[in-house]
């Protein structure tokens, strides 16, 4: 596996590296270890503290959007207790405000875009490994920096091909939801109207996936997880 080292995303990670003491390619490990978690997780116990298997919420109130976000994935567990919000701001580049743990700053799992939008990144069961590929957290980091808009990051994500498969959650304050499903040289996208129609509830449910039982299983359980959440959610909603 190798990585474009004359990527923004490989300088950031360098310097990251550099500033917690260790080598750049000792932090690319931690991330590929995330890539093939997210591939064999499901039928590596050893693997599956790594998959972020994480519940989104959108939801309407008082007509403000709202994105929430779940972090129930094992890894949670060792982290919890040293949780971070990162601030990016470079000069020319949109500014990004995102939720991690401590040691993860360029991993982005949740936040939210200068250009109006929030983001949320979600392990999806798949079929492919694609060697020549990037990492997901170089296709995210880079689409999202690389965006002045929703729109420019609905281009950037395009043509792009990443290891393992991945799913990338975004909405917008007009009520738009996106999903995109990243694996190898596919994407697959779907729309949601969150005005009319939300509130919705994601977890780790590929838009398009073939059957095994290792993928039928995870599927399953997501499907358990998405009902207790929407069952609580209009708890909350009624409540409120």
């Amino acid at each position: 596996l190798k990585e474009n080292q004359s990527s923004f995303f490989y300088n950031c990670v360098s310097s990251y590296a550099e500033g917690l003491g260790i080598s750049t390619h000792r932090y690319f490990s931690l991330l590929y270890i995330f890539e093939l978690a997210s591939h064999k997780g499901h039928e590596y116990p050893e693997l599956k503290a790594f998959i972020p298997g994480c519940l989104s919420l959108f939801y309407q109130e008082n007509e403000n959007n709202h994105h929430l976000r779940l972090l129930d994935f094992p890894l949670v567990n060792d982290v919890k207790n040293k949780p971070r919000i990162y601030h990016w701001n470079f000069s020319g580049k949109p500014s990004l405000l995102h939720f991690g743990f401590e040691g993860m700053a360029p991993l982005f799992f949740q936040g939210v875009h200068q250009g109006g939008f929030s983001f949320s990144l979600h392990h999806k069961p798949g079929e492919q490994f694609l060697f020549e590929g990037h990492s997901i957290f170089h296709i995210f980091f880079d689409s999202l920096f690389n965006s002045l808009s929703l729109e420019d990051f609905k281009k950037a994500i395009r043509n792009q091909k990443s290891i393992s498969k991945w799913g990338i959650i975004l909405g917008d304050e007009k009520g738009e939801v996106l999903e995109f499903d990243c694996e190898g040289h596919s994407l697959h996208k779907k729309v949601y109207d969150l005005q009319n129609h939300g509130p919705f509830i994601f977890s780790n449910i590929p838009l398009k996936h073939g059957h095994s039982y290792s993928s039928d299983h995870l599927i399953s359980i997501s499907h358990l997880r998405e009902m207790k959440a929407k069952i609580i959610t209009e708890a909350f909603l009624k409540k409120e």
